[in-house]
């Protein structure tokens, strides 16, 4: 697919990059990962409202349990996957530097690294052909944490004048 690039998957929104895609691309890293919860975060792209559902219910139709970070950088994000207090991957929903018409998903491993070319985005690319709908799926509804203090630590607040991005 021309949306996996080597160290994301990022593509025109709607026409390369729907809801249906991404939900998918969910289910598929919940199968490859195994984990039992995920960071989800996003960043301010309007189309972010309908892609992280999407995404959601990727990810819960495999039992996975969803952190919800909200709106956030990427570095935040980063932050949030390697401070959590537990080992769990995460996505960010984020186009990066790229113009509002396009939209994709970041990933990394529990570890904090990104997920790429050579490792885990060829993998997913081959599940999604094999995903089951979720009409089909036979989990629950998803679950969600939002408002997420990490370890511990105080809520920070933070402006990264790169995307206007504000997070607290």
């Amino acid at each position: 697919m021309s949306i996996f690039h080597a160290y994301d998957i990022r593509g025109l929104y709607p026409q390369e990059i729907t809801p249906e895609i991404v939900e998918k691309i969910g289910a598929a890293f919940a199968q490859y990962t195994g984990a039992k919860e995920v960071v989800v975060g996003r960043d301010m792209r309007t189309s972010c409202d309908e892609l992280f559902p999407a995404l959601v219910a990727g990810l819960a139709s495999r039992g996975c349990r969803v952190i919800d970070i909200g709106l956030c950088s990427t570095p935040l994000f980063y932050f949030a996957v390697l401070n959590y207090g537990k080992s769990v991957p995460g996505i960010m929903i984020t186009a990066s530097h790229n113009p509002a018409a396009y939209n994709g998903l970041k990933m990394v491993g529990a570890d904090g690294m990104p997920f790429s070319g050579e490792k885990g985005l060829k993998e997913i690319e081959a599940l999604i052909t094999n995903v089951i709908p979720r009409s089909e799926a036979t989990s629950g509804s998803p679950d969600y944490q939002g408002d997420l203090v990490l370890g511990g630590l105080p809520r920070i607040a933070g402006v990264d004048p790169r995307n206007d991005v504000a997070c607290l």
